[in-house]
């Protein structure tokens, strides 16, 4: 892995074997690089020395302005970039948007414009358009590129949007931190959006935690720091700051052509085992596809794609996610030759039934808003079983996970589609969230 200035300054603070009596506890016996702000290390919140430094080139490695690392997730990433907007603005963001978009529409007090996918999975750029037109005070518009499957929205022509509207482009790209690190990927988000958060531990050598917070060059670009420090610790891990800033540095050096094609190669190979299908379909509102996420297609032989992952992790093997016709598997030119070995072969072992059809979205139809969220988030709540709670008002989102867009947001009156849809996704084997011994949250 490559050790970029961060690493190398910890290392050098920990090689005078000082005496340490300062935070963290452990006092260095844990990690010796675990510190805590110094004059030799540094402080992420006013980076004069080698934070800064390490921040400028990764804004360089991006194409962007302005860097920031962030060791809350791209959760405190996405609530940042909305709390840089003047607070109760309208924003137009995508149905398939990440729960802690809701939390920084409650936050900022903003007004959501909710835009429906299409049926690629992607929000089009007709639909912005649309928005437009029936809100013309849309302050922001929110789209979530690439999601979970590697589908990348059409972000040229969203922009195009956003300018002639006068509007900002932000961009959740948690699960893109390596676009635009190599040739053989796609673009980074920073060549259309305003401002784009990117998860370095989702695709990165990096540890859960770790993401990266860009801003272009817009005006919100300059509040952006403060609005991070509003949800962000003052007392970030050094040690996952080291990740961050190597993190990318390795990736820029990884061969990406030749991982790309040995998945070309494996992909073959799936599509070789009756029923299974490797291969994205091309869709209008679907610009490109991330190459390097392997979703693999299961209806066809007959199972779901719950059942697909219980059986691969039978034999070792553990995807990312999977749903009711797809496993999701994240790859990097880390993972050794034999993974995919043990992949294929488990894939081969699957059952042979009647093909499914392929199943409906468990995304529901948009819910009638009743409340703003931040006020329906804040009014006294209670505890509702999700089979009695439609009528209800929403006080908290709930949904299926992953990939954790909000089936119902705070001031949503809950429909009996969306209950439907949600016990619908539990039977078929996914997870629920915001949903706690069977009840959701709902204004009292």
């Amino acid at each position: 892995m490559h050790t970029g200035p961060v690493a190398q300054m910890l290392r050098r603070y920990a090689a005078k074997r000082p005496a340490r009596f300062h935070m963290p506890g452990h006092k260095g016996f844990l990690h010796p690089w675990d510190v805590t702000e110094l004059t030799e290390t540094d402080n992420l919140l006013i980076p004069e020395g080698v934070l800064r430094q390490a921040q400028q080139d990764l804004a360089a490695a991006y194409g962007a302005r302005e860097a920031l690392f962030c060791t809350g997730g791209s959760t405190a990433g996405v609530i940042a970039m909305l709390l840089a907007l003047p607070q109760n603005s309208a924003v137009a963001l995508g149905r398939n948007a990440h729960r802690s978009a809701v939390s920084g529409l409650i936050l900022g007090g903003h007004r959501p414009v909710w835009l429906m996918p299409d049926d690629s999975g992607q929000v089009p750029p007709s639909a912005v358009e649309q928005a437009f037109c029936a809100r013309p005070d849309i302050r922001a518009v929110l789209v979530t590129s690439p999601d979970y499957l590697g589908r990348c929205a059409d972000l040229a022509s969203i922009r195009r949007i956003c300018r002639a509207h006068g509007a900002l482009l932000l961009v959740d790209g948690a699960h893109g931190a390596h676009f635009g690190l190599s040739a053989a990927l796609p673009p980074s988000p920073g060549e259309y959006a305003d401002l784009w958060v990117a998860s370095a531990h989702k695709t990165l050598p990096c540890p859960n935690q770790g993401a990266y917070l860009f801003a272009g060059g817009c005006g919100e670009g300059r509040r952006l720091k403060d609005a991070l420090f509003l949800v962000h610790t003052t007392s970030p891990s050094f040690l996952l700051l080291a990740a961050l800033d190597g993190a990318w540095r390795t990736a820029k050096e990884w061969d990406y052509g030749a991982h790309i094609a040995r998945l070309d190669a494996v992909r073959a190979r799936v599509a070789g085992i009756e029923g299974l299908d490797p291969y994205p379909k091309p869709h209008p509102s679907v610009a490109y596809t991330d190459p390097t996420r392997l979703v693999i297609r299961v209806n066809a032989r007959g199972v779901t794609g719950h059942e697909t992952e219980e059986r691969l992790q039978t034999s070792g093997v553990f995807v990312e996610m999977a749903d009711m016709d797809r496993v999701v598997a994240i790859t990097s030119p880390l993972d050794p030759d034999d993974w995919y070995e043990r992949l294929l072969s488990a894939l081969w072992e699957l059952p042979k039934r009647p093909p499914r059809p392929v199943a409906a979205d468990f995304l529901p139809p948009l819910p009638e808003t009743v409340l703003p969220p931040r006020e329906a988030a804040f009014l006294p709540r209670e505890a509702v079983p999700l089979e009695h709670a439609a009528g209800r008002v929403c006080a908290g989102s709930f949904g299926a996970y992953p990939p954790g867009c909000a089936a119902a947001a705070p001031g949503e009156r809950i429909g009996e589609k969306t209950v439907e849809a949600m016990r619908k996704a539990q039977r078929a084997g996914a997870a629920l969230f915001g949903v706690t011994g069977g009840c959701v949250q709902a204004v009292k």
